[in-house]
């Protein structure tokens, strides 16, 4: 019998587990000197400092900041209301699941425009995000292409809604002798 079905199984035995250990966290605590919830110990000694001068001087305890997350800018509402009318572009299929997909993210100078996005399903959306080509280029209309190009470039565009590089067609001098 191991030791979960052993204290299970008897409750006096659970009951003296449990007051052990008790003992033991109230007895590290001891040993820290610290009293439930004291801030002071989890602060490092920089931090002991600034608190300790804050209180002599009268001023208000400094607050640990939090560190930021990356800023993200939802689409805007006329962008959201393209991709739910249009439904996903590669499938189209219509629902909930359907995300406003940025043709140029915002972190390359994409816009609230609404030719900047375009309506994709959640799985496709997450894949044209880490670079695979789902086929977005074909089904991109002449506008949208040409809003992608005014912030990417032809060649970003073509990159970015391709994942592939622009490689130049090396042409053959074919000369009709007359």
């Amino acid at each position: 019998m191991n030791r979960r079905a052993e204290l299970k199984a008897d409750p006096a035995k659970t009951e003296a587990w449990l007051e052990r250990s008790r003992a033991t966290a109230r007895a590290k605590a001891a040993a820290k000197k610290l009293k439930p919830g004291d801030v002071r110990s989890s602060l490092s000694p920089v931090s002991k400092r600034k608190l300790k001068e804050a209180e002599e001087r009268g001023e208000a305890p400094p607050t640990r900041r939090r560190p930021r997350k990356p800023s993200f800018t939802p689409p805007s509402a006329e962008q959201r209301a393209k991709a739910k009318m249009q439904g996903c572009r590669i499938k189209g299929e219509h629902g909930p699941h359907i995300h406003p997909a940025h043709v140029t993210p915002r972190s390359l100078g994409g816009c609230d425009e609404r030719d900047c996005v375009v309506g994709l399903r959640a799985d496709l959306h997450r894949l044209y995000d880490e670079g695979v080509d789902i086929g977005l280029l074909e089904v991109l209309t002449p506008e949208e292409q040409a809003h992608a190009a005014s912030h990417l470039g032809l060649l970003g565009a073509l990159k970015r809604t391709t994942n592939t590089d622009w490689q130049p067609v090396e042409r053959t001098q074919s000369r009709s002798v007359a």
